[in-house]
């Protein structure tokens, strides 16, 4: 709504208008959300990085003639899992 107003009245059209909301935070709230984006992102890196090598590690196991239940056992995680992960 705030691009379509501004077009309008700079007589513009509503495409070339980029509009940011920022709020106003405290400095030490802003810096919390901050770290905190920071911590979901190396989190989120940590995850693939899990998969990859646990996929290496399925497909290892499987490939020694391991079942699935046997692979989700020396993992330590369910057989769902590892049909996921054998599957990606």
């Amino acid at each position: 709504m705030a691009a379509d107003l501004i077009a309008a009245v700079s007589e513009i059209p509503a495409s070339e208008v980029d509009v940011l909301v920022a709020p106003n935070l405290d400095p030490v709230v802003l810096a919390e959300v901050e770290a905190a984006r920071k911590a979901v992102a190396a989190l989120d890196e940590q995850q693939r990085n899990v998969a990859a090598v646990s996929r290496q590690a399925v497909r290892h196991l499987r490939e020694i003639g391991l079942t699935g239940v046997d692979a989700a056992t020396v993992l330590g995680v369910s057989a769902q899992r590892v049909s996921q992960l054998a599957k990606s």
